[in-house]
């Protein structure tokens, strides 16, 4: 009967308040229940959200409960922590929701270092500012974190749109105290990047061992400044990053070495393609994965397939703007002989009337021959190629392990 009621359940998983109402049955019926709706636990109501854990708690055993508190007064430690002040928390795809950090937190954090003592996750999402909102609480939280946590392997910071000189200087306490940060992801939602030199210059102390970073809302040309040399940095990700002073970005990339293998440039501000091309140029050979996407019309696009070819004949994975069946776009991807994912987009792919006439099926096959025997995944749903996928595909069917169409 156990294992019946199990397989039931398990043909419930997209049945969220279904499954929610089994986990209330009894106790077998939560343990079976709560694993199927946590593996996707935000698409959730947002009323079952924040039950899902308390359910599952009052669920357990006695023996269950009394082997849960020892662990935690043995020294349990945490791994992961998420603090989330949200300006809008209806919506977002997170479970708990601080709108006030009171004292006794702090306290008994303070009184129990070794709780966060092995932490490896923290992320610090957008703090917002009211009546209600005590940040001296909060800065006394990050301190304490700065004091507790030295063995990260990935932050997250969501800047706050409002300065605040104990806040920002905590938060770069936190990143100065680690001794082995891998991953740094910084969002400034609101663009205020006079906020962030100070969080981004304290990154230095994390010159040996950062190996990804991932920045939105700063100055392109400021992050290279101090990424410079960073000896394992291997992906950087820039979205939304203000182009400017190119020509203090081409001096710092002729003095400086990088071992990028994965760039991405995401915008939806103007696109610098000078800039990109001197990136790509300076990365050259060790570039495995370029995504390069902006919402507005690249200016000399022409000259990104070029360099592409020129200087990265290891290209994996490609996701770039669809310029047509251009003789350089063919001869890019056909030199690319280690090309696995490649995307094609077009911000007017709306305007394509969807005729394909003699020449263009000419193209279209051409361009199919062309396409490296490596290839494994490729999407060009948006794209003016769509609506050519059967031909695209017809002969080389067997080599793909994913068509998006």
């Amino acid at each position: 009967m156990p294992e019946l009621m199990e397989k039931i359940l398990n043909n419930l998983n997209n049945e969220f308040n279904s499954l929610y109402s089994c986990a209330l049955v009894n106790r077998h019926w939560c343990k079976i229940s709560i694993p199927i709706l946590w593996q996707n636990p935000f698409t959730c109501e947002n009323y079952h959200k924040t039950l899902i854990i308390s359910g599952y708690l009052s669920s357990l055993g006695k023996d269950e409960q009394i082997g849960l508190q020892s662990m935690l007064k043995a020294g349990a430690s945490l791994q992961e922590l998420c603090l989330n002040y949200f300006e809008h928390p209806f919506g977002l795809k997170l479970s708990v929701t601080l709108d006030e950090i009171q004292p006794e937190i702090c306290c008994s954090l303070e009184q129990n270092m070794q709780f966060l003592s092995r932490l490896q996750n923290l992320t610090i999402n957008l703090i917002r500012s009211d009546s209600n909102f005590n940040i001296e609480n909060l800065t006394k939280l990050l301190k304490i974190l700065g004091k507790g946590t030295t063995k990260l392997s990935t932050l997250n910071i969501r800047v706050p749109y409002y300065y605040d000189p104990q806040l920002f200087y905590s938060l770069i306490c936190i990143i100065n105290s680690q001794r082995q940060l891998k991953q740094f992801d910084m969002i400034d939602k609101y663009g205020f990047s006079k906020n962030l030199p100070s969080i981004i210059s304290a990154l230095k102390s994390q010159k040996q061992s950062l190996q990804e970073v991932r920045i939105e809302g700063c100055n392109f040309t400021e992050v290279f400044k101090v990424l410079m040399n960073f000896e394992n940095l291997e992906t950087l990700c820039i979205i939304n990053c203000e182009f400017s002073n190119n020509t203090e970005l081409l001096k710092i990339l002729e003095k400086n070495f990088y071992k990028i293998k994965t760039f991405d440039v995401v915008t939806d501000m103007e696109f610098d393609t000078l800039s990109i091309v001197q990136c790509i140029k300076k990365f050259g050979s060790l570039l495995h994965r370029l995504k390069l996407y902006s919402d507005k019309d690249i200016v000399e696009k022409s000259l990104l397939p070029e360099t592409i070819k020129s200087f990265c004949p290891n290209i994996t994975y490609l996701y770039i703007m669809d310029i047509g069946l251009s003789a350089q776009i063919q001869e890019l991807i056909g030199n690319l002989q280690k090309l696995q994912f490649l995307t094609l987009y077009n911000e007017n792919v709306d305007a394509f009337d969807g005729i394909i006439d003699k020449d263009l099926r000419r193209q279209v096959i051409q361009f199919a021959g062309i396409l490296p025997s490596t290839l494994q995944y490729l999407d060009i749903t948006g794209s003016l190629l769509n609506s050519c996928i059967d031909i695209i595909t017809q002969p080389l069917q067997c080599t793909f392990k994913k068509v998006a169409n």
